[in-house]
């Protein structure tokens, strides 16, 4: 699968999907501070799964209009000291 990963993703997740063979664009590493437009157009240009933290997505697309991408995946997890040690 060919994914974006925020910048608000964990680097340990970027290295998880490449080391499965997956095709992965990591914003903080190829395009630091780039704007939520920006980052989801380039989703859709190259044709690849979002994955975010990022709620704005959800606005760039629904409200605001923006093309969405092939998919969106919005993480919401609850963070814990022992998942701060983990991933970090």
């Amino acid at each position: 699968m060919q994914f974006v990963i925020d910048e608000n993703m964990s680097p340990f997740i970027v290295t998880l999907l490449r080391d499965d063979g997956h095709d992965v664009i990591a914003v903080a590493e190829d395009a630091p501070r780039l704007p939520d437009p920006e980052v989801l157009a380039w989703a859709v240009r190259e044709d690849r799964i979002l994955a975010t933290f990022d709620t704005d997505f959800g606005d760039l697309i629904y409200r605001w209009g923006f093309a969405g991408a092939p998919a969106v995946v919005l993480f919401r997890l609850v963070s814990t000291p022992e998942s701060e040690d983990r991933y970090s």
